[in-house]
């Protein structure tokens, strides 16, 4: 039976080293203690402080740019294009985050983080700009030998072209759209079900698909980045990512064993090599926990059309339920 995957995979950015102001402030947001609100505030009335001193002090502004950016909740979704933000911090991130890149252009550091603030935005224009970015970046981090700052652009270069693979892969899928909340028609029809999971099947085993050079491309990037630094977790998550969306199972083993033979506490390495192992009659599904961390569970299945039958009435149920609860509160 093929194997049941979902890996819920988390971008993220590798922990710099001391090299520049922009991989120390990053390090920073990446290893200290979460700061109270209380704390946050000081922090940030005293780099108000220092750009008043010095208009052109590009730490300073990089730090204020994150610091608002973190406490404005740019990243918290209620539905579709809308998010809870505070509009004041979100402008305050915008402008320092822009005018450290201004006082410091060769930073490949600022650009990076520039153009992750520049994705959280509702605005399509605005999303656009960050590949461009990302790929200054890239060409300023090689130009100052910067390999941890340079993964890092890599990868985020990468994700802009796995989106527009994961759209367009998409499209040769089979779907469905019910009219209503309670219309459960697909559901009762085994042969569309099956024909779901059989275009899957076929998606994987194509040999010229939808969004393929995409696919490639942000394969190359996330290669490249892992070449620069290979500790860097966000593209060794991604490139998991990719070879388990095309069923490349013997080459995710061999990625992972290799990460693990470097670093064998790497829980994420471990999901991947126990996934790529699974096989016949098995399933596993892959989770991420706050608690735990990353959990996998294995075992044998009851057939291919059976478990996604289940799998997604229990996905249509529970998501009638929560609009139930919505409406009577």
């Amino acid at each position: 039976m093929r194997r049941c995957l979902l890996v819920v995979l988390l971008g993220a950015a590798s922990v710099a080293a001391r090299a520049s102001p922009a991989q120390q402030t990053y390090a920073a947001s990446q290893s200290a203690p979460p700061l109270t609100h209380a704390d946050s505030l000081s922090a940030l009335h005293a780099l108000d402080d220092r750009v008043r001193a010095n208009r052109e002090d590009a730490e300073a502004w990089h730090a204020r740019g994150v610091l608002a950016w973190q406490l404005s909740n740019a990243e918290r979704r209620a539905g579709f294009m809308r998010r809870l933000a505070n509009d004041s911090l979100l402008a305050l991130a915008d402008s320092s985050l822009r005018l450290a890149v201004r006082y410091a252009p060769g930073s490949a550091g600022y650009l990076v983080d520039q153009g992750r603030f520049d994705l959280t935005s509702n605005s399509a224009a605005v999303r656009s700009r960050a590949a461009s970015l990302f790929e200054k970046s890239a060409a300023e981090a090689r130009r100052a030998g910067d390999r941890v700052t340079l993964a890092r652009a890599l990868d985020e270069l990468g994700m802009t072209w796995w989106r527009r693979y994961d759209d367009l892969a998409n499209r040769t899928i089979y779907s469905h759209v019910s009219k209503a909340l309670h219309d459960r028609s697909f559901l009762k029809d085994p042969r569309s079900i099956a024909y779901y999971i059989d275009n899957q099947a076929i998606r994987a085993a194509s040999q010229d698909w939808s969004g393929q050079e995409e696919y490639l491309r942000a394969q190359d990037d996330f290669t490249d980045a892992l070449a620069a630094d290979p500790a860097n977790p966000g593209a060794l998550r991604h490139m998991y990512m990719l070879l388990a969306d095309r069923q490349r199972w013997a080459e995710l083993e061999e990625v992972s064993r290799n990460r693990i033979a470097r670093d064998s506490t790497d829980a994420w390495a471990w999901l991947a090599h126990g996934l790529a192992g699974v096989s016949g009659a098995n399933n596993a599904v892959s989770f991420n926990t706050d608690l735990l961390g990353p959990v996998t569970v294995s075992g044998p299945g009851a057939g291919r059309v059976e478990t996604a039958y289940a799998l997604l009435s229990d996905i249509i149920a529970m998501h009638a339920a929560r609009n139930q609860v919505a409406a009577d509160a």
